[in-house]
């Protein structure tokens, strides 16, 4: 178990986390002062040391360095994160490669980059899992052991370990899967649980109940657990039930996780196809429009507004979500989030049932209630509204690291 951190001050914050990068970083100023669980990539990081020095200074918050470690062993993503100093620029990283001296000068470079970026909390250095036998799971585990030693050795105590698991939902159903790795992470260095779920998130609705299901077994190990890269009602439902402590996603995207591609080989000749189109989130269908179809909802005038101010948008709507799913008792709030489910799809029909939207604007009310159906379905069919057991609070760190002196010699 991570040793007990000494706390500045409570932030407050909301039960979420933020992945951020340089477009969207400049919309958390003057958003909620609540939002203040901050991720950043490594591969943002990188040659930007003074990007986490400036958000810890003007805002009280504790940030999050994720230093991309998965990604660096995924076919279709290691090329992506070939400027890393713990990344092979040739090929992605076997658990083969992982012997333990040279294992050990990648997780000193890894602990080197946390102490001269001043962020408060690192993600463990873990693997996308899934495969046969789970060849990853001791190089993972054995990581973070070192990890925290490297970092304590830079003077860096201060600095927290959390550890993210990364697999398909079709493994995190499997009871065994999940005693596996339980088993594993039992005894290791960290002090929250990030979960990355494959094939979950936004529009997942009917998955919702089965994710709190699955999700009981981990509250074994004492933990604070972060459902990441997960969004929309279908990941607030897994919060309302208790199976997780918070949610963490981007500004206006990072909703869902999708595993498909990191396995595939990237093609030759791709270049990375054409930016999506500019979108816009609508708290009432749960879902991100294009400016067409904001417009048969809200009107032109109104649809570019929303997409000229998405991501301030986006932060005030899913704070209220946040706020109005953790409402109430432990023990009340999923029945109060199913009731709040039902209210908005008798709403939908009712609007349905005027006809008073066009075609694209009825399709996607349609589509919404389609979904609301599904994870009320979902969660009553499951029993997931009935567990006892919740996960524990998020830990409190929002120290300053930027007091805490650098030593960067091992």
């Amino acid at each position: 178990m991570e040793r007990a951190q000494v706390q500045d001050h409570d932030t407050g914050g909301l039960p979420a986390y933020l992945h951020l990068d340089e477009k969207t970083k400049r919309a958390m100023f003057g958003a909620d002062p609540r939002w203040t669980r901050l991720v950043l990539d490594a591969s943002y990081l990188h040659g930007k040391a003074s990007v986490a020095e400036r958000l810890a200074t003007n805002r009280t918050c504790e940030i999050v360095l994720d230093l991309n470690v998965a990604e660096t062993a995924a076919p279709g993503r290691f090329a992506g994160k070939d400027k890393l100093p713990w990344a092979n620029r040739d090929r992605p990283w076997t658990p083969e490669d992982f012997s333990r001296s040279r294992n050990d000068d990648l997780i000193l470079s890894m602990a080197q980059f946390a102490a001269a970026h001043h962020v408060h909390t690192v993600l463990a250095p873990t693997h996308l899992l899934g495969g046969t036998g789970e060849p990853w799971l001791p190089v993972d585990a054995d990581g973070c052991r070192q990890l925290r030693a490297a970092l304590d050795r830079l003077g860096c105590a201060h600095v927290s370990i959390d550890y993210p698991v990364l697999a398909p939902l079709a493994r995190v159903r499997e009871h065994a899967w999940r005693k596996q790795v339980i088993s594993a992470l039992a005894d290791l260095p960290f002090g929250q649980l990030w979960l990355r779920v494959g094939g979950f998130g936004l529009h997942e609705d009917k998955r919702a109940g089965i994710l709190v299901v699955a999700l009981q077994d981990f509250q074994a190990l004492g933990r604070p657990i972060v459902l990441d890269m997960a969004g929309g009602f279908a990941s607030l439902a897994v919060l309302a039930c208790g199976a997780v402590s918070a949610m963490g996603h981007g500004i206006a995207k990072g909703e869902k996780m999708d595993f498909s591609q990191w396995r595939k080989e990237p093609k030759a000749d791709s270049s990375g196809g054409a930016p999506m189109a500019s979108r816009a989130y609508l708290a009432q269908i749960d879902a991100f429009l294009k400016k067409d179809q904001l417009a048969d909802l809200a009107g032109q005038v109104t649809a570019q507004a929303m997409i000229d101010r998405h991501c301030q948008n986006f932060l005030r709507d899913r704070a209220a979500q946040l706020d109005n799913a953790l409402s109430g008792s432990a023990e009340e709030r999923a029945a109060a989030f199913v009731a709040d489910q039902r209210q908005r799809l008798w709403e939908l029909e009712q609007q349905i049932k005027r006809g008073e939207a066009p075609g694209l604007a009825a399709t996607q009310l349609d589509k919404a209630r389609q979904r609301t159906k599904e994870l009320i379905r979902g969660l009553e069919e499951t029993g997931a509204t009935r567990f006892s057991a919740h996960a524990i609070p998020l830990l409190q760190r929002s120290h300053d690291a930027l007091q805490y002196p650098l030593d960067l010699q091992p």
